[in-house]
């Protein structure tokens, strides 16, 4: 018997240059796609795989990722036919990628291009590696297999010539297609294989899914705005306009304001969410499982991950990735479907959390990296800056965190950071809630009186301590209209006594910040 892993790659450098949603997202799925194959093809072959789950019958959810980029398996065939096998898998499945290239841009080519060159581009860029590992060298295999396909992924490079136009989107590789887009500047454009192959994702063979159009920022953010609205009328606003516009002196932002019956837009609704997630400790605690262990906890990861899949449609969000217990997802901040029971970003980030919990136990956990932006923020900076907010949680003491930042339009921020607790987030998710159903839940500037306190609460030893002190703080005829002192009163409890190292006006700080946030979110 023998062990092998595959990788495949860029994977980051080929999300990152996206301009759109549907780049993002296409430039995940094929690479979820192109592993999905090779879990196919070899299973049908004989070999076993360890890591991801793959069962042909297993239902799967349409245009989602649910493939990661390392696959590990065994053989019972010699070293030799196993590789040739692995090998000439590899190649047909790059073969045919390039194929539905080609013939999606048949129409397109530069001059004096051709289909040698897509197959030229694509076999130096996109890179894949497969790495073994013999039996009797079988103990901690699959931290061995782990690191040899990292070393693989950190030795890659590719080199394709001078004296080529660049591709006008990832400024990376040579152009070889010329595409016309009527909502973008240029108009006309001169794109590389990996980015025309973004751009007319719904003209790829190679990928299954059904293709159908994925919401662009504006419609996220949006969600709760448009899903009241006329399908047939939508559809025709974006046919004009293909994204949404909140500009009022436009005639995209007239025709919005149309479209959706003059209806209050409060912040929420120009605002999304880049989630980014990633299970924290899982290495360590693979690392010296037996083959069948593993094989058992890739199972639970591929349920969990149609569960959060399924989880996150309920949400109003477009994953464009959910590999195991490894996410990314575009959400909105609120949605309603025009009724008062609100779900919010909260409630999703508390749902995701307890559905891994169902699945793992201690010492697995799973830390989120959020960041909340205008719909017009550059996509390509938003995931990055997610990445280090998620970089930053999975380095706090226990991981098992959220790391929120709020970008406003203006360019302030807000940031929230703390560890999961239920309290915690019940009490964020009621009062951001409260406060769309009621202006008046709380006085909007709350959090300016309460700031001037904050070294009162050093000395504050319990929860009646901080009513006693919201009472006599807010304790005249004005306030009675504000049902929602009581609200602040155990968030700020729930807060600032939570078992943690920080001094109680650091954590002060904390509630001043949510307060921030929720007023800037909820205000029109």
């Amino acid at each position: 018997m023998i062990y092998f892993g595959f990788t495949i790659g860029p994977i980051y450098e080929v999300i990152s240059n996206g301009k759109k949603t549907r780049e993002i997202w296409a430039g995940s799925y094929l690479f979820s796609e192109y592993v999905k194959k090779f879990c196919e093809i070899i299973i049908k072959k004989g070999y076993k795989l360890i890591s991801p789950y793959y069962n042909s019958k297993s239902k799967e959810i349409n245009r989602v990722g649910l493939f990661p980029d390392h696959i590990i398996g065994y053989s019972n065939k010699n070293y030799y036919r196993t590789k040739c096998d692995l090998i000439k898998i590899n190649k047909s499945i790059k073969n045919e990628l390039i194929e539905s290239i080609i013939k999606a841009g048949k129409n397109n080519f530069i001059n004096g291009k051709s289909g040698k060159y897509v197959a030229e581009i694509i076999n130096f860029y996109l890179k894949t590696d497969i790495v073994f590992q013999r039996a009797k060298e079988s103990k901690n295999f699959f931290k061995k297999i782990e690191k040899k396909l990292k070393e693989k992924e950190l030795s890659r490079y590719f080199n394709l010539g001078e004296n080529n136009p660049s591709c006008y989107r990832c400024k990376i590789l040579p152009a070889v297609f010329r595409i016309s887009d009527r909502f973008d500047e240029p108009k006309v454009q001169l794109l590389c294989p990996i980015c025309f192959l973004k751009f007319k994702s719904f003209d790829i063979r190679f990928f299954t899914a059904k293709m159908g159009r994925f919401l662009s920022t504006g419609e996220i953010s949006a969600l709760d705005l448009i899903s009241q609205v006329n399908e047939s009328a939508l559809q025709k606003y974006l046919e004009n306009f293909d994204e949404i516009s909140f500009d009022d002196r436009s005639d995209a932002g007239k025709s919005f304001k149309t479209l959706i019956n003059n209806k209050i837009i409060k912040n929420y609704h120009k605002y999304f969410a880049v989630v980014i997630a990633d299970g924290d400790n899982f290495g360590k605690f693979i690392e010296n499982m037996e083959v069948e262990k593993i094989q058992v906890l890739s199972c639970k990861l591929y349920n969990f991950s149609l569960n959060i899949a399924r989880i996150t449609k309920e949400f109003g969000g477009s994953p464009v990735y959910i590999g195991g217990e490894d996410m990314m997802i575009f959400m909105p901040l609120c949605i309603s479907n025009g009724n008062d029971n609100f779900k919010t970003l909260f409630n999703y980030i508390e749902s995701c959390k307890n559905e891994f919990q169902k699945e793992f136990q201690k010492p697995l956990s799973i830390s989120f990296g959020i960041f909340i932006c205008y719909y017009k923020f550059p996509l390509s900076i938003a995931i990055e800056k997610a990445r280090e907010l998620l970089s930053e949680a999975k380095s706090i003491p226990g991981k098992n965190s959220v790391n929120i930042v709020l970008t406003q339009h203006s360019g302030h921020e807000t940031k929230l950071l703390f560890s999961f607790n239920k309290n915690i987030f019940d009490k964020l998710n009621d009062l951001m809630i409260q406060k769309i159903k009621n202006k008046r839940f709380y006085p909007e500037g709350i959090h300016h009186k309460l700031s001037k306190y904050s070294k009162l609460f050093n000395y504050m030893r319990d929860q009646k301590d901080v009513d006693s002190f919201l009472g006599n703080l807010f304790n005249e005829d004005i306030h009675k209209k504000y049902s929602g002192i009581r609200a602040i009163s155990d968030l700020i409890g729930e807060v600032i006594f939570e078992d943690s190292i920080n001094k109680a006006e650091q954590k002060f700080n904390q509630v001043i910040s949510i307060l921030k946030f929720i007023n800037f979110l909820t205000s029109d």
